[in-house]
């Protein structure tokens, strides 16, 4: 008698070839339980630069020197260029300020890392006895306005002082920058306390972006700093951070909270067609979890209970164990110790194999398998950043 197929079985079918036969188990060492971090090799960040430098009289000619030389150091292990192409390189534009801003060189004159350092010891000290450095950041926000489109911005402040208030307060133009998605870093120049500049140039910074130049690792810092900016997700996707609020660090990842219901069988495969490398969310730490569900609370806040939605966690038959799923059908074995987070009475054998998180026993949601084909409900998404080690040539998937 022959075998009668129903479109279950084809689909279980499916469902097992595509956890057993292509799934590729990568080593599981300690530190593979984490999530990914952005990478940081300062040779492929693809970011466009304005220094804006003070040359006014509190910086001094030697305080200008020693500036130049920090900046030819830091930027030696990057990859300097004028083109105006895709690629990974960084693109450097130089504006001095004092009484008033100058533009000394913009983002198409420095060729190489040669020129640019030509560029940074031939700058010419102005000694102005006022400090205008509003107009230092309103000359740095005009040279980028001729940015790439993909790359991000960043304006690197070196100031030996702080003036505010008045009609050249810069706290305006600098809040209107960062509003405009232009991280700013400030750099306080040698002043004794320097503590003090410090904190009156954080208010014009990006979130953790102030440093003094006696800092200890100071250039291993702005580096880290440059990193951190060149580590974002494309438009729809939410970056993983230490809060989903108030950001003060980020990860590797981007996710992305799906619109409409589908079976976990099938959110297996949108997640792939969405973006190369996406996968249902993986959440290897409590903080993960817990990241996702404030962010689903969130998306959901209009849909009306139950509360659930499908995540990356699936039972593989073949193999007797969970996994989480992986970029490009990689799976990653499930590790309890790390996130123990199951609702009263699961795991439970007999309901199925393909976890979601459903309010239930947990205050945010907790693990709950059941079967991968007959409940639809919303599912979460995850790729890797755009960062040093995956470029991003376009902003949109």
């Amino acid at each position: 008698m022959a075998l009668l197929l129903t479109p279950l079985t084809i689909l279980m079918g499916l469902l097992s070839t595509s956890f057993a036969a292509n799934a590729t188990v990568p080593s599981t060492s300690s530190s593979y339980y984490a999530e990914r971090a952005c990478a940081c090799q300062p040779s492929k960040l693809y970011l466009d630069i304005v220094v804006a430098i003070d040359s006014s009289l509190s910086m001094t000619k030697e305080g200008l020197i020693q500036v130049a030389a920090d900046l030819a150091t830091l930027f030696l292990p990057m990859n300097v260029s004028s083109e105006s192409a895709q690629g990974q390189f960084i693109r450097v534009a130089l504006v001095a300020f004092a009484d008033n801003a100058v533009i000394v060189g913009d983002l198409n004159k420095y060729h190489n890392y040669a020129s640019l350092v030509e560029g940074l010891f031939t700058i010419d000290y102005h000694g102005g006895k006022t400090l205008n450095i509003e107009a230092g950041l309103k000359a740095a926000s005009t040279v980028l306005e001729s940015s790439r489109h993909y790359a991000k911005t960043v304006i690197l402040l070196y100031s030996s002082a702080y003036s505010a208030g008045g009609f050249a307060d810069p706290n305006a133009i600098a809040n209107q920058i960062k509003e405009s998605g232009t991280k700013i870093i400030t750099i306080a120049f040698r002043q004794q306390p320097e503590g003090t500049l410090v904190k009156k140039l954080g208010h014009l910074s990006s979130p953790n972006f102030a440093f003094g130049s006696m800092d200890t690792s100071i250039i291993a810092k702005i580096t880290n700093a440059f990193c951190q900016v060149n580590c974002y997700c494309k438009n729809n996707w939410i970056q993983f951070a230490d809060d989903l609020q108030n950001p003060n660090s980020v990860y590797g990842e981007c996710l992305r909270f799906m619109d409409i219901d589908a079976s976990w069988f099938a959110a297996h495969f949108a997640c792939p067609a969405m973006a190369n490398g996406a996968h249902l969310a993986s959440e290897l730490t409590q903080h993960k979890h817990d990241f996702i569900h404030q962010y689903a609370k969130s998306a959901m806040s209009t849909l009306q209970w139950p509360f659930e939605y499908h995540i990356g966690l699936h039972y593989n038959q073949s193999a007797r164990a969970y996994f989480w799923e992986g970029p490009n059908k990689t799976e990653l074995p499930y590790d309890m110790a790390s996130l123990n987070y199951w609702n009263s009475g699961y795991p439970n054998a007999s309901a199925g194999d393909c976890v979601s998180v459903v309010s239930g026993s947990r205050p945010n949601g907790g693990l709950q398998n059941g079967n991968c084909f007959t409940k639809p409900m919303r599912y979460v998404c995850q790729v890797a950043a755009c960062d040093t080690e995956n470029f991003c040539a376009s902003l949109e998937d």
